[in-house]
């Protein structure tokens, strides 16, 4: 969500659990010492109102003269604190840090840092407007060596395509991962790129096992059901209750086919063709599994660097398959990666997301958008029924739907980098040209047909 631009009535809307409202008398220095002191993101700061935000939740300040009238402006008291009996405690926020800057405020520091026998180690500042914060962060000195490392340890079953692109985006932030493969060839390069690599399904996954704090399922499942469980089923079930986040990567293809209409993550699950009916079978098996935090995300079809319809357009092989009204959603490797990222930073255990961009478009529609970019003639069209397609492709055009994704707005906030196919396809191009990549333009461009 963008907080900058969303109208009131949809922020409204999009609000669930608790809500906090804090009344102040000077709504932009709150936010300036909210934003220095704790390192909260600020939004849509006036002199009446501001959207604060911290690891995913939304605070609201409203200044006293924002109510033309408030059931509590006659009580609120001027010269004692106004939240007194409360806290507001910030997790993840350095109380050392903190403190040293809320004196800069004019804040008070009711109790300086130090650690408490729950484990964290946190302080008590005062603000101006009377308000109690508590950042806190946990006490190393009571936590296992084990226990420290779990907070930020992926362990990645079948570590591919999309599993990287949020590897690269994790290992920024200090994250230890651990890959399955079945390839010799990745292992090195998977070490190479600061991974700990395990050759599946023979290799030893004890230390990653007992070390993860996260699970990333893209394995896919086969005729005998998902392979993870069929080996480590029991193994998952022990650690299960341990565990902060577990994602399974899915696939839109368990809502079955809809003659084009849209579907939800609310709709009853149809699928039409065998790899629809394995995959809605996983997510079954994996949702049977108690405490398990599980995250399930059913993605459209995916595209990115190295994937797309570049090189079959410029192969000469190209063609424009025509059937009907056949739409197909899409979704860039790289909003994936933002959208796991985002459910790690603010679980929901058994939420379901479908994960697609905005716009779900006729497949012949998105080879001739490519040709124009590379400055190629546009492929010629041919009927479905004379296509010659394998049939793992011919079965992708058995299912014809819209897939919504505000579910990954509304709770995730997530704002697409790329809305649709023709922003993901223009940026993939300019990048291939900037990089001297595999998409480049022609030396001889031709205009297109």
């Amino acid at each position: 969500m963008d907080y900058e631009k969303v109208s009131p009535a949809m922020f409204g809307r999009s609000l669930r659990g608790f809500g906090h409202n804090l009344l102040v008398r000077n709504v932009r220095e709150e936010t300036e010492f909210l934003a220095d002191v704790f390192g909260l993101q600020v939004h849509r700061v006036s002199n009446d109102y501001a959207i604060v935000l911290h690891d995913g939740h939304v605070l609201q300040l409203h200044s006293d003269a924002a109510y033309g009238s408030h059931p509590l402006l006659g009580i609120v008291p001027e010269t004692t604190p106004r939240g007194a009996g409360a806290e507001i405690r910030l997790y993840g926020v350095d109380p050392d840090k903190a403190a040293k800057l809320a004196v800069k405020h004019g804040a008070t520091v009711l109790q300086d840092p130090e650690d408490k026998q729950h484990g964290l180690r946190e302080c008590y500042i005062m603000c101006k407007n009377g308000y109690a914060w508590v950042p806190c962060v946990k006490d190393a000195t009571v936590l296992t060596e084990t226990d420290t490392v779990r907070e930020k340890t992926l362990l990645s079953f079948g570590h591919g395509y999309s599993a990287q692109a949020l590897t690269k985006r994790l290992q920024k932030q200090g994250w230890r991962i651990f890959a399955t493969t079945r390839s010799p060839e990745k292992v090195e390069r998977f070490e190479l790129e600061g991974i700990d690599p395990i050759l599946w399904p023979d290799g030893d996954l004890k230390e990653a096992l007992r070390s993860a704090s996260h699970i990333l399922v893209s394995a896919a499942p086969d005729g005998d059901g998902d392979p993870i469980l069929r080996k480590l089923r029991n193994d998952i079930i022990g650690i299960a209750p341990k565990l902060t986040w577990v994602g399974y990567l899915s696939t839109t293809g368990v809502y079955g086919d809809h003659d084009g209409d849209w579907v939800d993550e609310k709709t009853p699950l149809t699928p039409t063709t065998e790899r629809g009916r394995m995959r809605m079978k996983a997510e079954t098996d994996w949702q049977s599994i108690p405490d398990l935090p599980l995250h399930i995300f059913r993605l459209a079809g995916i595209y990115g660097p190295g994937r797309g319809p570049f090189q079959k357009v410029m192969s000469g092989n190209a063609r424009r398959i025509i059937k009907g009204k056949q739409v197909f959603s899409r979704i860039h490797v790289d909003d994936i990666a933002q959208v796991l990222e985002a459910s790690i930073n603010q679980p929901n255990p058994g939420a379901v997301y479908n994960v697609c961009d905005n716009e779900a478009a006729p497949p012949q529609d998105v080879i001739a958008y490519a040709a124009e970019l590379l400055g190629l003639p546009i492929p010629p069209v041919v009927a479905f029924d004379e296509a010659e397609l394998s049939p793992m492709a011919r079965s992708f055009y058995a299912e014809n739907k819209r897939v919504r994704n505000d579910r990954i707005k509304d709770e995730l906030g997530i704002k697409l980098k790329y809305p649709d196919y023709r922003a993901g396809l223009k940026a993939l191009f300019e990048a291939g040209v900037a990089k001297g990549g595999l998409v480049s333009r022609p030396k001889s461009p031709q205009s297109s047909a």
